[in-house]
């Protein structure tokens, strides 16, 4: 809602608030530190405003996005004596995202060689994180193919998941003759 207004009006306000729903959702869902940055692009690349009015409103968004999330990440910096912006969880997160177990089973921390490596051989959580965002990226780099087959499609989420899933989504290898 924010972002539509924001494009049909372009006032300061929708930009703050919309700087500032990013800022706290990100808090809460740390995979979301990167959305700002496609907003801001596409602000930059897409909107019709003069190159003055692009740019005041994208770092409006991108300063209020980021004092949204200075807390905890000053919070961090003192409890771990690193900046770490977000979570500590993100690397596993990333690189999950890219090497999931099982193919495409979503939401599932991967557990392969290079994540028990990670757990074995790193004992500071910002250096597993750091090691395991590395690896996602150098996978992303030795497979941009892969890339962009990771987004999930209803086949695969397994159907227990659906309340009601419609028939369209299901294989034919999982229904019954007497459905085919």
């Amino acid at each position: 809602y924010l972002l539509v207004r924001l494009c049909h009006r372009g006032g300061w306000k929708a930009a703050v608030f919309l700087g500032l729903v990013m800022g706290l959702a990100t808090l809460t869902k740390d995979n979301m530190v990167i959305f700002p940055f496609f907003i801001v692009g596409g602000i930059l690349l897409f909107q019709s405003w003069s190159w003055p009015r692009r740019i005041g409103i994208s770092l409006l968004i991108m300063f209020v996005f980021s004092l949204a999330i200075l807390p905890w990440s000053i919070r961090n910096f003192l409890h771990y004596g690193r900046l770490t912006p977000i979570a500590m969880q993100w690397g596993i997160g990333f690189y999950s995202a890219y090497n999931p177990p099982q193919g495409k089973l979503v939401a599932v921390p991967a557990q392969d060689v290079v994540v028990r490596y990670a757990n074995r051989h790193f004992k500071s959580e910002i250096d597993k994180n750091n090691f395991l965002f590395r690896k996602g990226w150098q996978f992303i780099k030795e497979h941009p193919e892969r890339f962009v087959n990771k987004i999930p499609t209803p086949h695969d989420v397994p159907e227990k998941v659906w309340i009601n899933p419609p028939a369209e989504t299901r294989r034919a290898e999982d229904m019954d003759q007497d459905q085919i």
